[in-house]
């Protein structure tokens, strides 16, 4: 037990007291007097006790100075403007804000090298979003999708080149140079669509994430804790402005008995290490494909799925098409394809058909899994995507389009007649300047 505080002496109020502040609620005034003592009234006893010893003498004490006491209280308001507010204030920086965010991220990348308030301007968050948005809705009205190959997980933080556009490969891409050969995996990859502009890949036997931009070509991996049965997605938290990384994972799984152990690990790009949710999920979630970000939400499918007729090779895929929820129901019996999205007021509601048996390299009777993976903006054609072809299938003529077949000369280059084991990672590409990580917790 403290020993009570000791009373003031009666030179006390000699010293030029001047009060300080109310402390406990009103029951008790801070007075400090010009040699810094401090002491507390309480206004119910009428005791004055003291709570700092006083300096004696003024000036200076030895070479030093004497200490300023102040009313102290914890908020997180700044104590000046914003570095971004100070940034962007001038009628100058607006106008050439706007003029730079007409431009592609990769012409802005290099325009950095102009002068440092430029530098600074394209680095800045709220110049990243305001270009993303702007970059959103061009690519809204324009057509073909832009799509990227992706290097293979294990591979992605070491390789050169970990991105590579379709119409490089193609040659339809001038600056970048003709008959680029796209990176290949020896195991089915599903990249969702980008998030702002990132993309996430992950792997389910593995614990580490990795984080991409393929504009600016820059790559961060990210190592949770705990069990490595698990899979990761890719958020955006639009109320704390930032990209979150929400990975669900199994320490124990036995769907016979309906006894499972799972864990959800939140990580912000922000913060230097993700943490544990005390809940956990409280239905059982597939982890073989990675979720789907719509609506500031991440969708994991239930796991053993339902409705679905396993025998015959039914599968089932969430994907994200013109911002909606959607369920892709495969079927190796039928060879079809039928895309469900997500209506609030209607519930699921069938949106796309796809016969696929005049095309093998689409079919679901020859593909491990096909995705749909975007639609047109122009014509409202479904981009496919099996990890060998990429097509386009229009529901309304019933026929579809091959964008590239991993088979052709024209896509492997000088690595045509390579094993049938190889199969590419496809990903929709946005124009975009968010960094992989967050520029003020660069430690890890």
């Amino acid at each position: 037990m403290l020993p009570p505080a000791p009373e003031v002496g009666d030179d006390f109020v000699f010293n030029g007291v001047t009060p300080l502040a109310l402390v406990d609620g009103g029951r008790r005034i801070l007075f400090v007097s010009e040699e810094y003592q401090v002491a507390a009234y309480c206004l119910a006893t009428g005791t004055l006790e003291e709570l700092v010893r006083g300096i004696r003498g003024r000036g200076h004490l030895g070479g030093a100075h004497n200490h300023l006491l102040v009313p102290y209280e914890e908020s997180l308001m700044p104590a000046g403007r914003p570095f971004e507010d100070i940034l962007f204030s001038p009628p100058p920086a607006r106008a050439l804000s706007m003029a730079l965010r007409r431009l592609p991220a990769r012409a802005l990348w290099c325009l950095k090298l102009v002068c440092r308030s430029w530098c600074a301007m394209i680095e800045s968050d709220r110049f990243a979003a305001s270009q993303n948005a702007r970059a959103r809705e061009t690519a809204a009205a324009s057509s073909p999708v832009p799509v990227v190959f992706v290097a293979p997980f294990e591979f992605l933080e070491l390789a050169s080149s970990p991105v590579v556009s379709l119409a490089s490969c193609s040659g339809g891409d001038p600056g970048a140079g003709a008959g680029q050969t796209p990176p290949l995996s020896t195991s089915r990859v599903v990249c969702r669509r980008p998030c702002h502009g990132l993309l996430l890949l992950s792997h389910q036997h593995s614990n580490v994430a990795s984080l991409c931009n393929p504009v600016t070509r820059g790559v961060e991996a990210f190592v949770f804790s705990g069990e490595v049965h698990g899979c990761a997605g890719l958020g955006y938290d639009p109320s704390r402005e930032e990209h979150v990384l929400v990975r669900l994972s199994y320490s124990s799984s036995h769907f016979e008995t309906h006894k499972y152990a799972m864990e959800c690990q939140v990580w912000p790009l922000r913060n230097l290490r993700p943490r544990t949710l005390t809940s956990p999920p409280l239905i059982p979630a597939a982890v073989n494909v990675p979720p789907v970000h719509v609506g500031s939400k991440m969708y994991w499918p239930g796991e053993p799925p339902v409705l679905l007729d396993a025998d015959g090779g039914d599968t089932m895929v969430l994907a994200e098409l013109d911002g909606k929820l959607c369920a892709a129901r495969t079927s190796a019996s039928t060879e079809t394809v039928t895309v469900w999205s997500k209506n609030d007021a209607e519930g699921w509601v069938a949106q796309h058909a796809m016969q696929l048996q005049r095309w093998p390299e689409f079919s679901p009777r020859s593909a491990e899994l096909v995705v749909p993976v975007a639609v047109d903006p122009r014509d409202g054609r479904v981009l496919l995507d099996t990890g060998k072809a990429l097509g386009y299938y229009d529901t309304c003529s019933r026929s579809l389009e091959t964008v590239d077949l991993l088979g052709s000369s024209k896509l492997l280059g000088d690595h045509y007649g390579r094993a049938d084991e190889d199969l590419f990672i496809a990903a929709v590409s946005e124009d975009s300047l968010f960094r992989p990580y967050d520029r003020n917790c660069r430690l890890w």
